[in-house]
């Protein structure tokens, strides 16, 4: 079975992330959502779900962008798997 997930954008509020450090904050979030999907088991929640938005829990990180992309993707992940579970 796959996975296939699009985002269109993310919003983070209170958070500073320049230019120079997008890429890897894209980098470090599409990778790990893709392990924490997989770790989770979402994959087989349930056949054919599409969202049309998504709002995860607020978290909280003063961390560098690598760390921010890892609590993001651990939010989207709790938040996903709530709404396909339903």
């Amino acid at each position: 079975m796959s996975v296939s997930v699009h985002i269109e954008r993310v919003v983070v509020h209170g958070a500073s992330i320049g230019d120079a450090q997008r890429g890897e904050f894209v980098r470090t979030l599409t990778d790990e959502l893709a392990r924490m999907i997989g770790d989770r088991r979402l994959a087989d929640a349930r056949s054919g779900a599409s969202l049309a938005r998504l709002t995860a829990p607020a978290i909280r990180t003063d961390a560098g962008t690598a760390r921010l992309a890892r609590a993001v993707a651990g939010s989207v992940a709790t938040a996903l798997g709530r709404e396909i579970r339903r």
